[in-house]
């Protein structure tokens, strides 16, 4: 009950308004037995079930109570989920909980008789998970080109993860290295990015692998897979549009642009257009073009 509420309490202006007063009708139980919980483990993957196991009681004399239900709550983040099951003839029960693929945090457990609303906690586990990305990547280079690729480690929980490695192997002739590897902790829900550069030597074949393997010291593991093709260092010509349909009247002047780029990985050198045939076209760029590096484009 509140006598009253106030504006500018105590204040030349202050303003007084009624009260509240609110009531909630309540029952007492007595139920023939209670219930306690517990969890095989701490901490467990992203996945993985929980085993919850507990013993039920009479509340008469604590004598282990047989084939009862038992009402057993599993909550995080503030979301509850409730279970039932039923105990073996000593007394204990069994459930397994499943989470979601995707669910992390920290975990409250409770088991109680079914006619309660009780929330104390028993028990508290963690589902901690790591996300790599990418997971496969294609990378097409030539030999001697070192190619570099962002990696990006994130804990999903908000757990610590410790012991943070990156091991790399990888196909002959092709050397896979960490240039940046970063803390070997993530904080709880914290990201960080490593480069994973992949150097084909003179001596690798035309395809090949590397590979970079991220695990903690809790157990977690994942992996970055990328496929190599290895190609000659050659330029490649591209037009777009590769025709123009165009019209116009006689007397009259139409400017046309398309672009031309060089879509391979080494630089153009020395271009030139030829062309246009006819007499009544021209170009309004030197024929000459300067030299073009890989996927550039000259308009």
């Amino acid at each position: 009950m509140i006598d009253n509420t106030y504006y500018h309490y105590n204040q030349p202006d202050q303003v007084v308004a009624p009260g509240l007063k609110q009531s909630l009708a309540t029952t007492i139980t007595d139920v023939p037995y209670t219930a306690q919980a517990q969890v095989d483990k701490a901490v467990y993957h992203q996945g993985e079930t929980v085993t919850i196991t507990g013993h039920v009681t009479s509340t008469a004399d604590g004598t282990p109570t047989p084939q009862v239900p038992v009402k057993i709550g599993v909550s995080v983040g503030g979301f509850d989920r409730f279970f039932t099951a039923t105990t073996d003839q000593s007394g204990n029960f069994r459930y397994i909980f499943t989470p979601g693929s995707s669910e992390t945090g920290t975990y409250s457990v409770w088991a109680i008789h079914p006619d309660l609303g009780d929330r104390t906690v028993q028990a508290q586990f963690s589902i901690i998970g790591m996300q790599v990305s990418p997971k496969v990547v294609n990378v097409t280079t030539t030999r001697n080109k070192p190619v570099d690729i962002p990696v990006t480690i994130k804990n999903l929980s908000g757990t610590e993860l410790s012991g943070l490695s990156l091991v790399t192997d990888s196909a002959s002739g092709i050397t896979a290295t960490i240039i940046n590897g970063g803390d070997d902790k993530l904080s709880g829900s914290e990201s960080q990015t490593v480069t994973f550069r992949i150097s084909p030597q003179t001596s690798a074949p035309d395809s090949g692998y590397a590979n970079l393997t991220i695990a903690t010291a809790e157990g977690l593991s994942d992996k970055v897979t990328a496929n190599i093709t290895l190609v000659s260092a050659l330029p490649v010509i591209r037009t777009s549009p590769s025709y123009i349909d165009t019209g116009l009247m006689r007397g009259n002047q139409k400017i046309v642009s398309f672009t031309l780029s060089n879509t391979g990985i080494e630089a153009l050198s020395n271009a030139r257009i030829e062309g246009p045939s006819s007499t009544w076209m021209s170009l309004t760029i030197d024929k000459n073009l300067a030299t073009s590096a890989s996927a550039r484009a000259r308009k």
